[in-house]
């Protein structure tokens, strides 16, 4: 099939094929669509130009990037348990606010590695069809639950830092009765702000 002009233009797709236009030859396409200009054959023309941060591969567009967030994948997951682990182990630090402001942060650090590994596990999951698919992808489960750990730990991070950073001015300026040597308050304050972090995050993925 020989074609000069195609419109495919106000068309939703909601899922192509790489082969889509492979038995055509078509001279321009008109689309409003990037991905679909990134399926037409080699020899024709585009009327969407491709954003600049999307690309017509995979989600992760080189093999350095995936090679990195693999490797950062393993170092959260490892130092982060390791160093609980490691202050588990010594009886003499067991007890206190620092342990619990140890553990909060480390499992803070965690729900970043979550939504880092679903991520790598997605592009290797579609593995250069991640273009096609990208429709089904966004009204994926996983999908919704990678924007939710990626908005729960934005939210949650810097409000356990500035809780963590509060308490050590606290108990430098008031060492004696400062709430935050309070093993009480510093178990109740972190799970209080965990489960605000929580609802805000439910809002909005399940709008």
């Amino acid at each position: 099939m020989i074609l000069n002009y195609l419109s495919v233009t106000e068309n939703p797709f909601t899922e192509l094929k790489h082969e889509m236009f492979s038995s055509a030859s078509i001279t321009y396409i008109e689309s409003d669509d990037y991905r679909v200009c990134c399926i037409k054959p080699n020899n024709s023309e585009c009327s969407e130009p491709k954003p600049w941060y999307l690309n017509c591969s995979d989600l992760l567009p080189q093999l350095s990037m995936r090679v990195c967030l693999g490797l950062v994948c393993l170092f959260i997951s490892f130092l982060n348990i390791l160093s609980t682990v490691l202050y588990l182990s010594n009886r003499k630090h067991q007890e206190g606010p620092f342990l619990l402001n140890l553990i909060f942060g480390n499992v803070c650090d965690l729900f970043c590695f979550l939504y880092l590994f679903i991520i790598f596990f997605a592009d290797v999951l579609f593995n250069r069809k991640f273009v096609v698919r990208q429709i089904a992808w966004q009204n994926s489960v996983p999908c919704k639950i990678v924007f939710g750990l990626s908005l729960y730990f934005s939210l949650l991070s810097p409000v356990l830092t500035a809780f963590m950073a509060l308490s050590r001015l606290m108990v430098v300026l008031k060492p004696l009765d400062s709430k935050f040597k309070d093993i009480s308050f510093v178990k109740k304050t972190p799970n209080t702000l965990h489960t605000g972090c929580f609802q805000c995050c439910s809002c909005f993925v399940c709008d």
